[in-house]
């Protein structure tokens, strides 16, 4: 009888020691991943940026173009 709750014992502390391995592993690749969606995250919040920057940059080119147009329009209309 003492000789089996030995035995089971031990067949439990190695399980506990395989639980703790594996959650270990567990840990290490949730850790990989939060990095990986961080460095992911940073790299499209550039991209973002870059487009954004992009567009202002465009809009800024638009609004410019459209008062030239309106400029010559204006000295076309007061040469007729």
């Amino acid at each position: 009888m003492m000789e089996g709750v030995q035995i089971e014992a031990h067949n439990l502390d190695i399980v506990e020691s395989e639980a703790a391995e594996v959650l270990k592993a567990a840990e290490v690749k949730l850790q990989e991943a939060v990095r990986q969606s961080e460095e992911e995250t940073q790299i499209r919040a550039s991209e973002l940026l870059a487009i954004v920057d992009s567009v202002s940059k465009h809009k800024e080119y638009m609004e410019s173009k459209i008062s030239e147009m309106k400029s010559s329009l204006s000295e076309t209309a007061l040469t007729l």
